[in-house]
C-alpha cells in the first residue's frame, strides 16, 4: 500500500449503523474530501471502485418539476462530491475482501 493511501484513509468517513438496526449493503460508500486522490489509489490497489450517487436527487432531471435550484441542499450536495462505493457482493473472494478491510483499516 502507498504512503500516500495511508495517509489519506485517515479522512474516510465510514458508514455508521446503530445497534438497534441492521442493514442489507448494496454497495458500501465511503466518503472523503479527497475523493478523487483517494479513487486513484484504490485503483493502483486494483480495488473497483465507482461512484453511484454523482449528483444529488434534486439536481437530477427526473425531480426537475420540484424547482430545486443548485444551494438549495448543501448538504446533499457536499456529499455528492464526496461519496464513492466499494465492491460488496456475494462474488467477492476471501482474499478480496481481506484485501479491501485492510486498504479502509
Amino acid at each position: 500500500m502507498s504512503n500516500k493511501l495511508k495517509e489519506l484513509r485517515e479522512e474516510l468517513i465510514l458508514e455508521i449503523i446503530r445497534e438497534e438496526r441492521n442493514s442489507v449493503w448494496a454497495q458500501y460508500t465511503l466518503r472523503s474530501e479527497n475523493r478523487e486522490e483517494i479513487m486513484r489509489c484504490f485503483k493502483k490497489e486494483s480495488i473497483p471502485i465507482t461512484i453511484h450517487y454523482p449528483r444529488p436527487l434534486h439536481l437530477q432531471d427526473c425531480f426537475k418539476y420540484l424547482n430545486y435550484q443548485k444551494g438549495d441542499l448543501p448538504i446533499s450536495e457536499k456529499s455528492s462530491n464526496q461519496v464513492f462505493s466499494i465492491p460488496m457482493n456475494p462474488f467477492l473472494t476471501e482474499d478480496q475482501i481481506k484485501h479491501i478491510a485492510k486498504i479502509i483499516s
